[in-house]
């Protein structure tokens, strides 16, 4: 069967087919337009095989033509048959792998009727199949090997593979694409598109790919007329909200720790840094992955996606619901002892320091967990929760870059011990998967809240997007993502996490001449292995950063996260001329 595509205008419900196993419905086509082609079989048949312009490009079922003209020739080929290979048996172990490989357009045949199964592979072959798992992506330029033939069926697959890594040459100007994969070769060049597929788009490369790469731009008539005439702009440019100096300070005061710290404006959610430690150098990947990829945890980011246990910063989750509901005012008095059996298990305060009758603001500054294991259970499990969810638990955080969903427990499975402990920021449920677990970027998020009047605002990285001759594309916008608690419970929050940094556990976040409002958290992980946690903002009368800070192995190395954030917020401040 085939189908010629003209300059004519063809309807849209118009289909071409000769009977013999399918059709092939198109849209309304102009001449050097992109079209994308779709190949419905009829019931019991399948795409056996597809040529655009006598090149085969698989058994797909769509196919996209990016620049159709009048001589473009699409021929496909239904067969009703599983597979056309007689040489490949249903008993075979390796069926199923061909099958999909086969259906995928992963491998055509060596024939009609055979797929020689026991064949060797050659290095063009198998770029070739990596280059169409990938949706063979368009490529530009060639690959600069004199042995790769023009037009052949591998060259793209081949530019693509040398442009990312994946293989090298055989020699400076040779790929030698009929020669075969030694297992060895092949192991190797396995190896790589791995790491390919997992570092070689990442963060906002990844989520920004389409505008940052060449594509069709209709941000403006003369861009519009170009793309319709089948030319393609240069990539768009990003810029960030993320501020250099915030930066720096950010990934100097990590170096030589496993930990992260985000800082954000709290008036609209603006990224101003985001750093991870350990870290890698992002210019010079060939040096990283010849030391194991990664293996030390570089290609991690701490920042967004690693779930932390918060301890004791998420007392301004259980703080913020104990004044908003009423249950408890900053005056309210508790007993807090070193130790207190509430739901007939023991919760403690750190050290099983004994705090005698204390208020509630005491307590919080002095990070009493018995306190904080009674105020949770008043509160209730179903309301710390919803509380919880409102500062952003349970979605992922972010307008462009996405953290990783904050998780609390099912409130109808929490006991009451572990209601207390969930207070005090320490997961402990049993046959269920326990809370808090916390991202650095949610707990900024909710520092910020709390310095904006209760409203969570969602965290952004892209400030702009720019075209190429410098013209406006967009421009983000501010989300609330609503109210967490009222401006009157914020104020009062703020009012004790400035007192836990002037007299509290977080006099090392202190900036001379600034008032700086905080939070510390020290968060148990298992065995001896303890985190130090910090969420602040400054200044204390109209805060212009918010910051979370998570330190791995505290109890190795004895720097709190606070000294971190105060570090960082110094810097802030500066760069902002505050």
């Amino acid at each position: 069967m085939a189908l010629s595509a003209t300059k004519r205008l063809i309807r849209s419900d118009e289909s071409s087919s000769d009977g013999l196993g399918g059709i092939v419905p198109v849209q309304t086509i102009h001449s050097g337009r992109s079209v994308t082609f779709t190949f419905k079989p009829d019931k019991g048949y399948h795409v056996k095989d597809v040529k655009v312009d006598g090149k085969s490009v698989g058994a797909v079922t769509t196919y996209t033509v990016d620049k159709l003209t009048v001589s473009t020739r699409i021929e496909v080929e239904f067969t009703n048959g599983v597979l056309p290979f007689t040489d490949v048996r249903e008993a075979d172990w390796f069926y199923d792998d061909v099958v999909y490989a086969y259906e995928n357009g992963l491998f055509s045949g060596t024939s009609d009727t055979t797929f020689s199964p026991n064949a060797s592979m050659t290095r063009a072959m198998l770029v070739t199949v990596l280059y169409r798992l990938e949706g063979q992506p368009t490529v530009s330029g060639r690959s600069g090997f004199s042995d790769v033939k023009l037009n052949s069926y591998y060259e793209d697959a081949v530019t693509w593979a040398a442009d990312n890594g994946i293989v090298n040459g055989t020699g400076a100007t040779t790929f030698s694409p009929n020669t075969n994969v030694t297992r060895e070769q092949m192991a190797a060049i396995l190896y790589r598109y791995a790491q390919y597929k997992q570092y070689g788009t990442t963060a906002i490369e990844s989520v920004m790919n389409d505008t940052l790469t060449g594509s069709k731009d209709y941000s403006s008539w003369n861009n519009a007329i170009a793309s319709l005439a089948g030319q393609t702009q240069p990539g768009n440019t990003a810029k960030l909200t993320i501020d250099s100096r915030i930066q720096t300070a950010a990934e100097q005061a990590l170096k030589g720790f496993k930990g992260a710290v985000v800082v954000i404006d709290p008036r609209t959610g603006a990224v101003l840094a985001c750093a991870s430690s350990p870290t890698y150098d992002n210019t010079n990947i060939d040096a990283l992955l010849q030391t194991g990829g990664g293996e030390d945890g570089s290609m991690y980011n701490r920042a967004m996606d690693a779930l932390y246990t918060p301890g004791s910063t998420f007392k301004v989750v259980t703080l913020s619901a104990a004044l908003e509901t009423g249950t408890a005012s900053l005056t309210s008095t508790y007993q807090a002892p070193g130790s207190m059996d509430i739901g007939n298990a023991p919760v403690t305060n750190y050290a099983n320091e004994s705090y005698g009758t204390i208020s509630l603001q005491q307590a919080f500054a002095v990070s009493s967990n018995v306190v904080f294991g009674q105020v949770a259970n008043e509160v209730g499990a179903n309301t710390l929760v919803q509380f919880a969810n409102a500062f952003g638990y349970g979605q992922k955080l972010g307008q462009d870059l996405t953290s990783a969903a904050s998780i609390m427990a099912d409130p109808s499975l929490m006991t009451e011990w572990e209601t207390a402990w969930a207070g005090a920021g320490q997961p402990v449920g049993m046959d269920h998967t326990p809370g808090p677990q916390t991202t650095v970027m949610q707990n900024a998020v909710i520092a910020a809240a709390i310095a904006n009047s209760g409203v969570v605002m969602d965290p952004y990285f892209v400030a702009q997007v720019l075209a190429p001759d410098g013209t406006v594309v967009k421009t983000t916008q501010s989300r609330s993502l609503g109210q967490a608690v009222s401006s009157a419970t914020a104020d009062q929050v703020k009012q004790a996490m400035l007192a836990v940094v002037q007299s509290g556990t977080g006099t090392d976040a202190q900036i001379p001449g600034v008032k700086v409002a905080g939070k510390t958290g020290s968060a148990e992980t298992g065995g001896t292995n303890v985190n130090s946690m910090f969420v602040g903002f400054a200044p204390y009368d109209s805060p212009t950063v918010a910051i979370s800070v998570a330190l791995e192995d505290y109890d190795k190395h004895d720097v709190k996260a606070a000294k971190i954030a105060g570090i960082v917020l110094t810097a802030a401040l500066a760069a902002q001329g505050a």
